[in-house]
């Protein structure tokens, strides 16, 4: 067995508090020289017993320091780690969001215009010979004479002309108003009066079946099928 061995048992055994506690009271008694009738019922000694026991406190005092300060054979407790318990978390759900439904595109009605005319078709006809003109290729083309009557509907006076007709064949091919019928006239319709008039067209004779079309302000106001009496 080693020193330091000898040692530590001593300190495992609290002999270094008994040296140190035993030497503090020595040394006392040593410098106050007994006489005290306290606690401790000390007597009075002499000055050569003082000398003694402050050197055995001093002794004592030595010895108890050393031993303690030697290292303890205890060994410190082991710290255990604590142990961490990983939950899983749930996902996070984001908070509900109003949802914004997209406003159709609808475009704002327009309020349906009031008519202009009345438009009626009384007959048509064909024939080779009108007013004063003849036609010029007898057997290949004729006049075809289209006659209407008209109103005016709307409150205020309105232009009319025959060039507001269009006619089409079912070949795809379009037709105005012929000299005959003079296309350049217009008249003045003024509210609720009524207007008949003649429109001469020059159409082949294998035009057969015709659409008649009346148009007012790039729009389609009425139309017509007809099919020509030369085909009959």
């Amino acid at each position: 067995m080693s020193i330091n061995d000898f040692l530590t048992i001593l300190k495992d055994s609290y002999v270094s508090n008994i040296l140190i506690g035993a030497a503090v009271l020595f040394i006392f008694v040593a410098l106050v020289g007994g006489g005290l009738q306290g606690i401790l019922q000390i007597s009075q000694i002499s000055v050569g017993q003082r000398r003694v026991l402050g050197i055995v406190g001093a002794i004592f005092l030595i010895l108890g320091c050393t031993i303690a300060a030697v290292p303890s054979s205890e060994k410190p407790p082991v710290l255990q780690a604590p142990t961490v318990v990983v939950r899983p978390t749930a996902p996070s759900i984001p908070a509900p969001t109003d949802t914004v439904v997209p406003t159709p595109d609808v475009a704002p009605v327009s309020p349906t215009p009031r008519p202009t005319w009345k438009i009626i078709l009384n007959r048509t006809y064909n024939t080779l010979k009108y007013a004063t003109y003849n036609v010029v290729d007898t057997k290949g083309h004729h006049f075809f004479i289209v006659v209407v009557s008209v109103e005016n509907v709307s409150s205020t006076a309105q232009y009319f002309s025959g060039n507001l007709f269009d006619l089409q064949d079912e070949h795809g091919y379009h037709y105005s108003e012929d000299q005959a019928s003079d296309p350049k006239r217009s008249f003045v319709v003024d509210p609720g009066q009524p207007l008949e008039m003649d429109i001469a067209f020059v159409i082949p004779n294998s035009s057969c079946k015709l659409e008649l079309s009346f148009t007012t302000n790039s729009s389609v106001v009425a139309s017509w099928t007809i099919n020509s009496a030369l085909c009959s």
